[in-house]
């Protein structure tokens, strides 16, 4: 969608992510058709710092396919580091396909403690477990848990960043062509379309959050959404790198990545490059897309804005 077909939807609510049209009155709960709901970004989980309304289907759905990971993920992630205290509900299968289902916890001595659920468990594998345990003959057991789903982690990582961007910005932020494929690869986890390559786990620290641009290595027209995701007593900051508006974006995002292992990068906060009026004047509401444009876009580029 383009910034000049922006008058048709004056009076409706676009949802981010579907780009369905929503009205003021589908602000109300309505068991009959889709509706707006509120949404954190990143998920609650994982402690949220933004809201932005989504419609239902889409809170609800992707909310179950991929957000769920993120705090699994960090769970998963804080019991291998040993964090004191850090809960993993684990399956323990142990002699001729017997298994008892319960809780292990880290202990501060580095070790671990495990807790049957008699609730989950066939009381007649309890009283074996509990029999060979006491007589230390509990051997070649197994300990599984849900460690979380890595790819539909990113997934939901670059889904907080595109609503984060968008609780920032609004519709200047989404009205980038090249996120149609981030959108695209949210509403169909299941397939391989934007690249998780474009995140960057646990970066050199930023002390703060939000819509950053890379200033170094310059003129990339590249920039990037940092977020701090905590669970399980276990804060991880990652750094999520979106193409500009401009025609060739794609190209230096893609460069850039390329040689990230060989190269440093600075981030600077968009804030720094935009007045308050880009907010609240609507006059200048679309500067931030075209900020990209005037900035980066050759001039001898015809699909440029003109």
């Amino acid at each position: 969608m383009l910034p000049e077909k922006a008058e048709a939807f004056k009076g409706k609510y676009l949802c981010p992510i579907c780009q369905n049209l929503f009205s003021i009155q589908d602000l109300e709960v309505n068991d009959n058709r889709n509706y707006l709901t509120e949404e954190h970004v990143p998920p609650e989980s994982v402690q949220w710092k933004r809201k932005v309304l989504t419609c239902k289907v889409c809170n609800n759905t992707q909310g179950s396919a991929v957000d769920s990971q993120q705090a699994k993920v960090l769970n998963t992630k804080a019991f291998n580091l040993g964090i004191l205290g850090t809960v993993k509900d684990t399956r323990i299968s142990f002699g001729d396909k017997l298994f008892v289902n319960g809780t292990m916890m880290t202990r501060n001595d580095g070790k671990y403690t495990f807790v049957i659920d008699p609730k989950r468990s066939n009381p007649k594998h309890v009283l074996q477990f509990n029999d060979a345990a006491k007589s230390g003959s509990v051997a070649g057991y197994e300990a599984r848990w849900n460690a979380g789903d890595l790819r539909k982690n990113m997934i939901s990582i670059i889904r907080a960043a595109y609503l984060w961007g968008f609780a920032d910005l609004g519709y200047a932020f989404i009205f980038n062509t090249h996120f149609s494929k981030i959108r695209e690869q949210i509403l169909f986890p299941e397939k391989d379309i934007y690249s998780q390559r474009n995140i960057i786990q646990s970066p050199t620290g930023f002390d703060e959050e939000g819509i950053h641009i890379v200033a170094h290595p310059e003129n990339l027209g590249i920039s990037a959404v940092v977020m701090n995701l905590t669970a399980s007593g276990l804060t991880d900051q990652v750094c999520v790198l979106l193409p500009g508006a401009d025609s060739r974006a794609m190209d230096r995002l893609d460069a850039f990545k390329n040689s990230l292992k060989d190269r440093t990068f600075e981030l600077v906060p968009l804030r720094e490059f935009m007045s308050p009026a880009m907010l609240l004047d609507p006059d200048e509401c679309m500067n931030p897309y075209m900020f990209w444009l005037a900035t980066y876009e050759p001039a001898d580029d015809t699909t440029g804005s003109k």
